[in-house]
């Protein structure tokens, strides 16, 4: 593995094109612009009155283009979640696609520039994205980043790192930060290795686990899938798990406060995605620690303690992780988010943690927070997601901040045509996420 060639290169290909642009900008050269989109085959389930059209970036992101031809004028741009997208795909239309069928929405969406770029590259590609679509089809009325998840993040940070978005959309949102969200990942691997030692088995080459898997690694996420059964019987009837396999799945959901359904998407993450962000947006770089964290909950947290792996982190990738990830709340637009309690992956905390940076720097009142009591991760009915959108766009037309009830009654307009669920919990507010996520 080249663990630090592609980290400085990285740094290289940055600054020059940092220079270029300034260059450019002091010249009498035009700025480099990405080609025009071109007409293109709509992804399955977008409605028959839209026009689609695909493109690629100036930083190698491709994307897709949907306009009906009802259009209205509002734009939403997508920024998807952590989990990369084939641009043939885009699924992140699936979440929006019926916002078509809603009074005429162009939708943007981009691939970003790399599998797990940084939340700070991705929210390039989606301005990059938004003035592409700008100059083919005019300045939009309106337009609003619509993200989840990991997107959730990047169109939070789009509203404070570019003026040209007039609201965000933040759903099941890793909000607290890149940072954060991995340490997450770097206890689920670790916690997990501690009683699993079978990823990697004690006959095979050790690795630090903060890679998620091996450097030369080829497992599939089903084999891994089968080891985590292997130890815990995760995919076994209850009834059907050994003793050990119903302990060492205990102490494990214990620790790391997950329910069961979150056990095998927090697994997928702590390898197959921590090992393309570390080993590949890093550059092999660490930005994780868990030297000095207490693990709580298990039947003997004295053995665990002492037996679980330590890892320190580099410090200057872990500052530069946190300055160019986590959010400021330095807003001067509407932010409008949802989460499911419920949610094991991207745990419902972040917003306390969104909730306490806004308070610091005094935007609390560009900020309205829903929350639903079910809907794991990212798994809203397609009521909740138009309602919120839609208590968006009425802030923004009425300068009006929602409330539980607008939202409520938003979603109540859109189940009765879809025939969904809104499951909102009025009351609910998140504790903070040191509750949930071990500090350091």
């Amino acid at each position: 593995m080249n663990s630090v060639c592609p980290s400085i290169s990285v740094t290289i290909r940055t600054l020059l094109a940092v220079g270029a642009l300034v260059l450019s900008a002091c010249s009498d050269e035009p700025t480099a612009v990405a080609p025009p989109p071109q007409p293109s085959t709509c992804i399955t389930g977008l409605s028959s009155a839209a026009t689609c059209y695909a493109g690629q970036q100036l930083s190698g992101a491709s994307y897709q283009i949907a306009v009906p031809t009802n259009w209205n004028g509002i734009l939403v741009v997508v920024a998807r979640g952590a989990t990369p997208v084939p641009a043939t795909e885009l699924r992140t239309f699936g979440a929006t696609r019926n916002l078509l069928r809603d009074g005429g929405l162009a939708i943007a969406a981009t691939t970003y520039r790399s599998d797990t770029p940084l939340a700070r590259d991705a929210t390039d590609d989606v301005e990059e994205l938004r003035q592409i679509f700008v100059r083919q089809f005019g300045r939009p009325k309106r337009t609003v980043v619509w993200g989840l998840s990991f997107g959730g993040l990047v169109a939070e940070r789009c509203a404070e790192r570019f003026r040209t978005f007039d609201g965000v959309v933040s759903l099941c949102g890793l909000v607290a930060g890149t940072l954060r969200s991995l340490y997450a990942q770097l206890d689920a691997r670790t916690v997990y290795q501690r009683y699993c030692r079978n990823l990697p088995r004690s006959d095979e080459p050790p690795y630090n686990l903060y890679l998620g898997l091996a450097p030369s690694s080829t497992m599939t996420s089903e084999e891994v899938q089968a080891r985590i059964n292997e130890c815990t019987g995760i995919l076994l009837p209850a009834a059907q798990r050994s003793p050990s396999q119903r302990e060492n799945l205990a102490n494990i959901l214990a620790v790391l406060r997950i329910p069961e359904s979150g056990l095998l998407a927090d697994m997928d993450a702590a390898t197959f995605l921590l090992k393309t962000f570390i080993q590949g947006t890093l550059g092999g770089h660490n930005p994780l620690q868990n030297t000095n964290v207490q693990y709580k909950g298990s039947t003997d947290d004295v053995a665990l303690n002492r037996d679980v792996q330590r890892y320190a982190a580099e410090g200057s990738t872990a500052t530069m992780l946190a300055a160019v990830d986590d959010p400021t709340g330095r807003v001067n637009v509407p932010v409008v988010t949802l989460h499911a309690i419920d949610d094991p992956r991207a745990f419902v905390e972040n917003q306390a943690a969104l909730r306490e940076t806004f308070a610091k720097v005094g935007t609390l009142g560009s900020l309205f927070q829903g929350f639903t009591n079910q809907g794991a991760h990212c798994t809203f009915t397609t009521a909740e997601q138009l309602g919120t959108l839609q208590v968006l766009l009425d802030w923004l037309d009425t300068k009006t901040a929602p409330t539980q009830a607008s939202l409520a009654a938003a979603c109540e307009k859109y189940r009765a045509e879809f025939g969904t669920s809104c499951r909102f919990n009025a009351t609910y507010q998140p504790a903070a996420l040191d509750t949930r996520l071990y500090a350091r």
